[in-house]
């Protein structure tokens, strides 16, 4: 409270103004709200403090311009926030709520990563999976066409080959003295 009160003796701005920009600031910087929308009222409360409302408006954009950077520079915000009337605890507390929020994003996101790399890894495996079942599939029909087709008929092939060899040799002489 004695920091606003300090702040209010060097703006000379009511605590009404200091307390709208305050919470202009956590409802842009929490909340996501847009500024563009809260300029009229404003332009139209710091004019009726004798302010120059388009240098605050643009303080302002400064403001949180400098804030929605990666790198915050504490000095920069603090000379912004001076510029706009904003106590130093309201300063720190954005800048608080702004990490906070970028490290619960970067969490989301680490978050969101592990998931698609976990559902990626699932799908290969179900690849792998489904390619494992074909293949053994394959190899089971092989099996059972060598073990119940090609391997009798082989087997019938040489307990006959005698018996086929001299068939071709019947024909064979057939067809000579046919000629």
């Amino acid at each position: 409270m004695q920091d606003r009160i300090a702040n209010n003796k060097e703006s000379r701005i009511s605590p009404e103004l200091q307390e709208m920009l305050g919470n202009l600031v956590i409802d842009v910087v929490e909340k996501n709200q847009a500024f563009n929308s809260q300029k009229k009222w404003i332009k139209k409360y710091a004019s009726i403090e004798g302010l120059d409302a388009e240098q605050l408006v643009s303080n302002l954009e400064n403001y949180f311009n400098e804030i929605s950077k990666n790198n915050i520079d504490n000095e920069k915000i603090r000379e912004l926030g001076e510029a706009v009337y904003i106590t130093d605890n309201q300063i720190k507390l954005t800048v608080e709520k702004v990490i906070d929020k970028r490290h619960k994003i970067a969490e989301e996101e680490q978050r969101k990563q592990e998931q698609k790399r976990k559902e990626k890894q699932k799908k290969i495996i179900l690849n792998i999976l489904k390619w494992v079942g074909i293949t053994s599939a394959v190899v089971f029909v092989i099996f059972l066409l060598f073990q119940f087709i090609i391997i009798p008929i082989v087997v019938w092939i040489v307990e006959h080959i005698w018996w086929i060899i001299a068939g071709i040799i019947i024909v064979g002489i057939i067809a000579i003295k046919a000629r």
